[in-house]
C-alpha cells in the first residue's frame, strides 16, 4: 500500500517483507521505517496528529506517531480474529 501526504510532502508505503517506510517525496531520500510483526493490509495516515493507522493480517491495529526523521510506537490494538 503506498499513501501520498501533499500537506507534507512524504509517501507512505508498506509492503510484504513487514515494513512501514516514509519518503520525502521531493528528494526520494528515506525519512524512517518501523519493522511490524505481521504483513499490512491496511494503512492511514492522519495529517493533523501525524498518526499512521497499520492494520495487518494478524488482526492487529499498529499507531505511530511520525516526526520528520523518526516514529514513536503509540499503541496496539489487538482483538480482531483475522486481517484488518
Amino acid at each position: 500500500m503506498v499513501l501520498f501526504v501533499l500537506e507534507l510532502e512524504w509517501v507512505l508505503s508498506t509492503g510484504q517483507d513487514k515494513q512501514f517506510a516514509w519518503h520525502c517525496s521531493e528528494s526520494g531520500q528515506r525519512l524512517g521505517c518501523y519493522r511490524t510483526s505481521a504483513v499490512a493490509s491496511g494503512l492511514q495516515f492522519d495529517v493533523e496528529t501525524r498518526h499512521v493507522f497499520i492494520g495487518d493480517h494478524s488482526g492487529q491495529v499498529t499507531i505511530l506517531k511520525l516526526e520528520q526523521e523518526n516514529c514513536t510506537l503509540l499503541t496496539t490494538f489487538r482483538g480482531h480474529t483475522g486481517k484488518i
